[in-house]
């Protein structure tokens, strides 16, 4: 799963509903000032801090959905399907906090749930009545994502469309484009910033042709908090607490975000994207100091050298540049089909690319020129990497292999089979002993570089693995995916320690900074974000 999915009965629907949900995304989120008399603008940013992001960890993987928070004291509705098979649960408020929730009620036949979390002093609102909607209401949805509009329609109590609930249950069909993922659990609001429901499902009327959307309506949600809570383990801390601790977002980039380096001094991060810039930023303040302009399409990758003094960037124009940080000058570093990735030696002295073409070229990183061309043969280069000691090149492909590369030589060493899809990110660990790799099958693998095994595989993404980064001391292990989260995992144990939930695309890339204090993430949201890695309080 790539995050909850609002709830649907028949899974022959679902295809249809997902493109009736696309079309209404594309279309864009309606400018407050249509939507009416009513100044959303103001109701939203009042009602904004009570809705939560709920991420949930289950057998299956990582999902996440919304919620509201109703009380001060930490009382949260949400659907009951955004936290079905949670092993657990944690709430991030304005994403700056995060704490472990409980299960106070769960009720998936009318699709509610209640959660508790360990604050007090917390921003939250009412619950209004739905009884009291006219037709075609104004009302806003509200999610971790976006604010949507539309109106609301009069409740419709018990069966309905395709639903398979008691006749007990009761809900608020609305109209509101556009809604996604990040809506399911999330509240409608009327214009005086009341919750009249929780959102739940968008149900499919194929004869008709139509998609209904529902909220539960407010008997039931009150109707539900009147029963005894469930019996809880009692509630304990966060694993990771951000509150204390800035947690900074680098906006400028007008596309989604491709790539992401730390400087080797930890101070600079330099940031690619699909608006053909790279940037250049100042780690301490946030701040833009130089954008690099000269890329013709999407820029893939970038990589600082070992001197911090020149930066590379690879792009799908077919070229791999190499900048010089302090004047913005260019070397280029030759042109060949679509580059997807840079890296350079720990010496300093090569410039590798990957190739879409199937290749890896190796550059000489003073002069441009080219020193040597390795080919795999065997689907696209999606990913290379440098052993610490800069004697191994290590390749992820597109025929689900990761290989091994003699530098001198060009020829290949070792071959690592068991990833089921695409190979799209490798990373030595520190010592050079371990490689990691991520793929499009929702894993990453660990493989002893001396003796070619694989050690072992971690599960828990819910879409591909983009990116994989070990820590400066080795012991962590972080990886970004196609599922918005970055997880990071216990090496020695392959235990999952921390899942960061904030960016709202996918996680493109991540990467440490060289003290190990940060962990920058780079998204298609257009954001970088930056995380601290030390323990909160």
């Amino acid at each position: 799963m790539t995050g909850h999915r609002l709830r649907s009965p028949p899974r022959r629907l679902w295809t249809k509903c997902l493109l009736a949900l696309f079309l209404a995304f594309s279309v864009g989120t309606p400018a407050l000032a249509q939507a009416g008399q009513t100044d959303w603008s103001k109701v939203i940013t009042q009602a904004k801090p009570a809705v939560v992001r709920i991420v949930v960890e289950t057998l299956e993987g990582t999902a996440s959905g919304s919620g509201v928070l109703i009380a001060e004291d930490g009382l949260i509705l949400t659907a009951a399907h955004v936290i079905e098979g949670a092993t657990e649960i944690t709430v991030v408020i304005e994403e700056t906090q995060e704490y472990r929730a409980t299960v106070v009620q769960s009720d998936l036949e009318a699709d509610v749930a209640a959660l508790r979390i360990p604050a007090s002093g917390l921003e939250y609102l009412t619950l209004g009545d739905s009884e009291d909607l006219a037709y075609y209401e104004e009302i806003c949805v509200l999610g971790y994502s976006r604010p949507s509009i539309g109106v609301g329609f009069i409740p419709a109590r018990g069966y309905f469309i395709g639903l398979r609930t008691g006749p007990s249950a009761s809900y608020v069909q609305f109209e509101a484009t556009p809604l996604d993922y990040g809506h399911s659990g999330g509240p409608v609001i009327d214009a005086s910033g009341h919750v009249v429901g929780i959102v739940v499902r968008v149900v499919a009327d194929l004869e008709l042709g139509v998609f209904n959307k529902l909220a539960v309506a407010t008997d039931t949600l009150k109707e539900a908090l009147t029963r005894p809570p469930l019996p809880t383990l009692p509630v304990v801390p966060s694993q990771r607490s951000l509150t204390g601790r800035e947690l900074r977002t680098l906006t400028g980039h007008t596309d989604g975000v491709n790539s992401v380096a730390f400087s080797p001094d930890g101070r600079l991060l330099a940031s690619g994207s699909y608006d053909k810039t790279v940037k250049l930023w100042d780690v301490t303040t946030g701040a833009v100091l130089r954008t690099f302009s000269g890329h013709t399409e999407v820029v893939t990758s970038v990589a600082f050298s070992p001197n911090g003094k020149l930066l590379a960037s690879g792009s799908m124009d077919g070229t791999a540049k190499l900048w010089d940080i302090t004047t913005g000058v260019v070397i280029p570093a030759g042109r060949t089909a679509e580059v997807t990735s840079v890296a350079f030696s720990p010496d300093g002295k090569l410039l590798a690319s990957r190739i879409w073409d199937g290749t890896v070229r190796l550059w000489d990183a003073t002069t441009g020129a080219a020193v040597r061309t390795i080919r795999a043969r065997a689907g696209p280069v999606t990913s290379v990497a440098f052993s610490p000691d800069g004697r191994l090149l290590a390749s992820g492909s597109g025929d689900k292999t990761v290989k091994l590369w003699d530098i001198a030589s060009g020829g290949v060493m070792r071959t690592f089979s068991g990833h089921a899809k695409v190979v799209i990110s490798v990373a030595f660990s520190p010592d050079g002993e371990s490689l990691a790799s991520g793929s499009t099958d929702m894993t990453v693998k660990l493989w002893d570089v001396t003796a070619g095994k694989e050690l072992r595989t971690l599960t828990g993404h819910a879409n591909a693995v983009l990116s994989v980064a070990f820590s400066p001391d080795g012991r962590l292990l972080a990886s970004g995916s196609g599922d918005t989260t970055v997880k990071l995992w216990d090496v020695s144990t392959g235990t999952l320690r921390w899942t960061l939930a904030g960016h709202t695309d996918l996680v493109t890339e991540v990467a440490f900074s060289p003290d190990g204090k940060f962990l920058a993430s780079a998204s298609g949201d257009c954001t970088v974000r930056l995380w601290p890695m030390e323990e909160g309080e």
